[in-house]
């Protein structure tokens, strides 16, 4: 499985060691969780709740950022070969314990990250922490399973180019981040994707897949202190290969000018236009408490939602728009953009919806938002974090995302009570500053 970025919507020594574990527990809105850091340099946080099904997740921090020009693909190739067999877990054995464990996995490989999941009862901790450290350290890589494995992966991209959005909103990621990989295909091209080979694989498992740059989160009614022995004595004990990762530049350089992308495809059977803002993450935000990137957050719900004015305006009222979406995904290591898609009503002209979606976009930026306006939103987003506390594997799914990235369980969990603390006055002055930005022009349409 592969995400995109932004898009509408992925030892050599076995010897034991001696393993220090520093943990710390805290309790935020219900949700009591213990962090442990191994003297390896991994990370393992538990959060204990009622749900008998246990969802364990690893993450490593490389995606396709930190491919070169001949590597495209290379880590969502990885990802399909993690699970084809490791030294005590062959292909045939993995499926035996899934099925017989009535598990549930997958996996998926975004810019910046690679995840990987399984969900099964808690009984069967034990046997899948030991997948997971077995297959961090001794995975199986050969040229001849490589090579299967590529034909799966080429399957994938064509079912993929078959769909003409698909194609388009990769055009548009790569006009987005020009000059940074966040712009790269997470699956690659067949041109420099088929010259990949065991090597290369093994090369790239080798430097990436350590305990230093992987992080481990587990979630169920499991006993905490069982679940830590179990972690120092299977992770605890993996080395190391590399301490040195040379990490690329994560952050964009600003558009020097408004740009246009036109793509016209037969298939098209509903137009599509995208205006587009490069801006910072809540990572790469250097205001002051994470001020504009909140703002953002809180631009995006109250122009999108069904209560929003861009979208009462275009699709309620006036009935020139079939949908509005604000994208903005607050969470990548760089900088990252805000999107509004307009798509016009079937049987008129996409441009002068457009230009009416413009005028009105800048007539609400412009005016800016009351103050019950903003708390609404915020409370709204608070409502919704709430409730995704209460399904463990979602929780556990964006909770790992974002930790990754470089936030900590507080700010995730607290990001409710952050948006709301956000004025009004910050919310209308980030929407002002948008206006002054350059912007990206996306369109999609029929070919006549």
């Amino acid at each position: 499985m592969i995400v995109w970025h932004n898009m509408l919507n992925k030892i050599k020594n076995n010897s034991l060691v001696v393993v220090f574990i520093l943990f710390s527990v805290s309790f935020l809105h219900g949700l009591g969780y213990k962090k442990i850091q191994l003297q390896n340099g991994m990370e393992a946080y538990i959060i204990k709740t009622n749900n008998p099904i246990v969802t364990h997740v690893v993450t490593y921090g490389v995606g396709s950022m930190e491919e070169n020009s001949s590597q495209e693909g290379l880590a969502h190739l990885l990802e399909h070969v993690m699970f084809l067999g490791s030294n005590r877990y062959s292909k045939d054995k993995l499926s035996s314990v899934l099925k017989n464990a009535g598990a549930s996995y997958n996996a998926y490989t975004s810019n910046d990250l690679t995840l990987y999941y399984f969900t099964f009862p808690k009984e069967s901790l034990e046997q899948f922490i030991k997948i997971e450290a077995d297959r961090m350290q001794w995975l199986t890589i050969d040229n001849a399973i490589v090579e299967n494995e590529k034909s799966v992966v080429n399957k994938e991209r064509d079912m993929y180019n078959n769909k003409p959005y698909s194609v388009f909103y990769a055009l548009v990621n790569q006009t987005l981040y020009p000059t940074t990989n966040y712009g790269r295909s997470v699956i690659g091209y067949p041109s420099t994707f088929n010259n990949l080979n065991g090597s290369d694989v093994r090369k790239f498992y080798e430097k990436w897949y350590n305990p230093n740059n992987a992080k481990v989160f587990i979630i169920g009614d499991i006993n905490v202190d069982i679940a830590y022995e179990l972690i120092n004595k299977n992770y605890g004990k993996i080395n190391n290969r590399t301490n040195d990762y040379n990490r690329v530049n994560y952050i964009e350089v600003p558009y020097q000018a408004n740009i246009t992308v036109d793509f016209k495809e037969q298939r098209i059977n509903q137009d599509i236009i995208m205006k587009s803002y490069l801006v910072p993450s809540v990572i790469s935000d250097s205001s002051v408490e994470n001020q504009d990137s909140y703002s953002l957050i809180l631009l995006a719900n109250m122009l999108s939602s069904h209560s929003g004015r861009l979208y009462k305006s275009l699709v309620l009222d006036k009935k020139l728009a079939l949908d509005i979406v604000v994208n903005y995904d607050p969470y990548t290591k760089g900088n990252t953009s805000f999107s509004i898609v307009v798509v016009p009503n079937q049987g008129l002209d996409k441009e002068l919806v457009f230009m009416e979606a413009e005028k009105e976009l800048t007539r609400i930026l412009a005016s800016g938002f009351t103050s019950s306006e903003v708390k609404h939103s915020a409370k709204k987003i608070r409502d919704q974090m709430e409730y995704l506390k209460e399904l463990d594997s979602e929780y556990l799914f964006s909770l790992a995302r974002y930790v990754n990235a470089g936030l900590t369980v507080e700010q995730f969990n607290n990001l409710g009570d952050n948006l709301y603390s956000v004025s009004s006055n910050t919310v209308n002055k980030v929407a002002k500053d948008l206006l002054s930005k350059y912007f990206v022009i996306a369109k999609a349409s029929k070919t006549k």
